[in-house]
């Protein structure tokens, strides 16, 4: 991908893509394809420095992702391999793959699991994670338009901002 297309890559945040215009447009051949690296000290110096915990819990619900992937293949492939044994795959589901996660990736002890396990299974179902096959379209035109909206008012108070063509 183009450092230019981050503005219309899906999942980004619009705070992100607003970020990525501006280093966009600071980007010379020195720093060149350090974008993602920019954003991140962009991120951090806004929001704070990510904390261990919050990098576990991020692992932890790309995990659980990935999981719940393989567990849909493996009873596709059971299916199509096997159909009268139908039923010995199955997939997790989100409190089980939460629960797993939170032991295995987070390191919770039991006074923090319950928390850990709802925390994930949250951010998991409200898309941290999504691919962009799962992305809705209309949220995606939204976030689009807003950091479009935001680039463009920047860019009237003299912020150099690179959007994509």
């Amino acid at each position: 991908m183009r450092n230019s297309d981050r503005l219309h890559s899906h999942g980004d945040t619009v705070l992100e893509r607003v970020l990525l215009a501006i280093i966009e447009a600071h980007t010379t051949p020195a720093n060149s394809g350090q974008e993602h690296e920019r954003l991140n000290i962009a991120m951090s110096a806004l929001l704070g420095p990510v904390t261990e915990r919050e990098s576990r819990l991020a692992e932890a619900v790309a995990i659980m992702s990935a999981q719940r992937g393989h567990d849909a293949l493996a009873c596709d492939m059971e299916l199509i391999t096997s159909p009268k044994a139908q039923g010995r795959a199955r997939s997790r589901s989100i409190a089980e793959l939460a629960l797993l996660a939170a032991r295995e990736v987070v390191g919770c002890s039991d006074g923090d699991l319950e928390g850990t396990v709802q925390l994930l299974g949250d951010r998991y179902r409200t898309g941290w994670e999504l691919s962009d096959i799962d992305m809705d379209p209309v949220e995606e035109a939204l976030r689009l338009e807003a950091a479009e909206q935001i680039c463009m008012t920047l860019r009237d108070f003299g912020v150099s901002i690179r959007m994509p063509v």
